[in-house]
Order: structure tokens, then sequence, then C-alpha cells
């Protein structure tokens, strides 16, 4: 099987709703999604993400819940929150995703959507 990452994932479990109606980041799933903001930051050259969340966290945690399904942007993703819990992340640049499956990779396919 070959291994690359496509153009869209989702993230089970990722988010949680609050009280007041705004999505956040579960602290299981915190790590690896400010991991993978960091990561296409790092391979854009745009350098180390300054503040602790990043902005992949921080606009996710500004998305009201009320309306059920939310999303939003960044420079890298578009991105929807979903009450169930799940993340539906899309890369915006689909050359850096080139990148990485490369230097990850190593020419094996990992399927996304």
């Amino acid at each position: 099987a070959r291994f690359e990452l496509g153009k869209k994932v989702i993230i089970t479990s990722a988010l949680e709703v609050w009280a007041h109606s705004i999505y956040h980041v579960s602290h299981w799933k915190m790590d690896k999604i400010r991991a993978v903001d960091r990561i296409f930051h790092l391979i854009d050259g745009a350098g180390e993400l300054k503040g602790y969340n990043g902005p992949l966290v921080d606009a996710i945690q500004t998305v009201n819940s009320s309306t059920g399904i939310g999303g939003g942007e960044t420079n890298y993703f578009r991105f929807r929150c979903y009450r169930n819990g799940n993340l539906h992340l899309e890369f915006k640049r689909l050359g850096l995703v080139s990148k990485l499956n490369v230097a990850a990779g190593g020419g094996n396919q990992l399927r996304g959507r």
C-alpha cells in the first residue's frame, strides 16, 4: 500500500462545545492540530509560529457552535467544525502537501480525501 496525504482530512473527536457555544479543540487532539499548523508554516519557510496555539487553533476556537456547523480558514487551511466533534480540514496549498508527502512518506501514499 502507498501512503500520501490528500486534499482533505477528517479528524474525529477533535472538538468540544462549551456552554457559551464556542468550539474548543479537545485537549486530547490539541498537540496534533498545533503540530499540523507548525509543519505547514515550516515547510512554507514562514518560520516557527508565534504564540502558544497558533493560527489554526485560534481560528477554530472563535467559531460559534450555535448553528451546528461552522467554519473558517487560515493561510494554509479551510476547516469545518461539527457538533459531533469532528473537524474537517482542507489544505489550501497543495504544493505544500506535496512537499510534506515527499519529506514524510518517501514516495509512499497515505490516502486523504
